[in-house]
């Protein structure tokens, strides 16, 4: 694992300056923290979340992302939130 970190902080840090950022702002949010491999971000309404979101997801179909949307998705329809 130790010979691939550099590389994979490299292709993280790039994914989050080409995608993150510019889809997150581009739905006027902010992000606020960075927990290395996930974040937290803020929006002025839960449309803008929520459309934020789904773009995301839309720039990679087979993402691991669409698991953990449909999971997310599931806990909120349950009310377990």
């Amino acid at each position: 694992m130790e010979a691939h970190e550099e590389n994979t902080h490299a292709r993280l840090m790039q994914l989050r300056s080409d995608v993150l950022d510019p889809g997150v702002t581009a739905q006027n949010g902010r992000i606020v923290k960075n927990t290395g491999d996930g974040f937290l971000a803020t929006f002025d309404t839960a449309r803008d979340a929520t459309r934020c979101a789904l773009s995301l997801l839309a720039r990679d179909p087979g993402s691991r992302l669409h698991t953990v949307w449909d999971m997310m998705a599931g806990i909120a329809k349950s009310g377990r939130l």
